[in-house]
């Protein structure tokens, strides 16, 4: 909320001041498993950031490959934020804060930096000499294309068969292709020659991903 306070000059002058009261803190605490979803949300969006900066997919990807050559390596926090993959991911607060979230608390394969207006790096050195105008961008640490062998991996959780009773949301009679070991195929379409299976396993190795049986290109596909 704001405040006015208008202040007198002279007779014929008034200055008008808006004083910004921030708001205060809530005092409803997230729940534990509210917390540990957004924990995990973060975490697949840092593993989704590491894969549009690994060698697999900037060898066929020219739109980021492009960005990061105009941009030392790196692409704006602005644009990847518009990404429908990333903003699917960000379901507690903006997709520009998630991604830095994401990259600086989740990611030992990123980082977040700041371009100046030509698109170069702006170094620690001369950070109180730096532009006015500045764009704050994400990329590899090192700079390179990340190796798929590199983005960790997501923890599956513990399969059990065993179903709560007292939970009402849950039938009573359960398949067992619902409860343990769901076993999926996963289709592909449009994907690099050069991309092995274990690697596009590697990429649904993540919690609360079923385990997957098996993998088949589409029609038409160079896979």
């Amino acid at each position: 909320m704001t405040a006015s306070n208008i202040t007198a000059i002279d007779a014929n002058t008034t200055v008008t001041t808006t004083v910004v009261v921030p708001p205060q803190a809530s005092n409803n605490k997230a729940s534990p498993e509210d917390k540990g979803r957004r924990i995990l949300t973060h975490k697949l969006l840092a593993r989704q950031l590491e894969y549009y900066f690994s060698t697999a997919n900037l060898s066929k990807d020219t739109y980021l490959s492009t960005l990061r050559d105009l941009n030392d390596s790196y692409v704006p926090v602005s644009i990847i934020a518009n990404f429908g993959k990333v903003q699917a991911l960000a379901p507690y607060e903006s997709a520009l804060e998630a991604v830095v979230i994401a990259a600086t608390d989740h990611s030992d394969l990123l980082e977040i930096v700041e371009l100046d207006e030509e698109g170069k790096k702006i170094s620690k050195k001369v950070e109180t000499e730096k532009a006015t105008t500045t764009i704050l961008a994400v990329g590899s640490t090192t700079g390179l294309p990340i190796p798929v062998s590199q983005i960790p991996k997501m923890d599956k959780p513990k399969r059990t068969n065993k179903i709560p009773e007292s939970s009402p949301s849950i039938p009573k009679v359960v398949n067992s292709t619902f409860v343990s070991n769901v076993q999926n195929t996963i289709i592909i379409r449009e994907v690099a020659k050069e991309v092995g299976e274990e690697t596009l396993k590697n990429l649904f190795d993540f919690e609360g991903c079923p385990s997957v049986k098996s993998i088949r290109e589409d029609l038409h596909n160079c896979w």
